[in-house]
């Protein structure tokens, strides 16, 4: 996997990459977990860094939103991908109505749950054949806790813990 990424990285050309991860234990290098893993390595991702900015400019402001990542497999030789961030759903363009139009809705409304969807995708002028990546993306949850005490610094730290964002307001000085 390592190796692929260096070649692609230098070959500015995106590729989509399939592992099996049913190794056995007597080879050391193999993974045993089971199962498969796919991976599209982008390698040229400052393309899209405008949406990369939409998408930070969202959090800023704790907006959640989607991320959708059209792979195009016409050409085998280069993986061709496109970025979007939809930080609301009526703001979906036409190219996407159907099928795309519908998840993407769907998770722009349940922003509770970080959640991800690939979807194969055939005859858009865009992406003429390939899949669609579709990520449910949102600012961590956050707590504000009034006040410093035993409770408090409890709630505090199980908050950290589990990855929310956590002010303390406390008027003792």
């Amino acid at each position: 996997v390592i190796q692929q990424s260096k070649e692609i990285i230098a070959s500015k050309k995106s590729g989509l990459f399939s592992f099996d991860l049913h190794g056995e234990l007597a080879k050391e290098s193999d993974s045993i977990c089971g199962g498969n893993m796919t991976i599209l390595l982008d390698a040229a991702p400052e393309f899209h860094l405008p949406v990369f900015i939409q998408l930070k400019n969202s959090f800023e402001e704790r907006r959640a939103g989607v991320l959708l990542t059209l792979a195009d497999e016409s050409n085998p030789e280069e993986i061709k991908i496109n970025r979007y961030w939809f930080s609301k759903s009526g703001q979906i363009p036409a190219d996407f109505q159907g099928e795309l139009e519908s998840v993407i809705a769907k998770m722009s409304q349940n922003q509770l749950v970080d959640t991800c969807q690939r979807i194969p995708v055939k005859g858009m002028e865009i992406c003429p054949k390939g899949f669609a990546f579709i990520e449910s993306i949102g600012p961590k949850p956050s707590w504000i806790l009034s006040g410093a005490g035993h409770i408090g610094q409890s709630l505090a730290r199980l908050g950290t813990c589990h990855e929310v964002e956590v002010t303390v307001w406390d008027d003792r000085p």
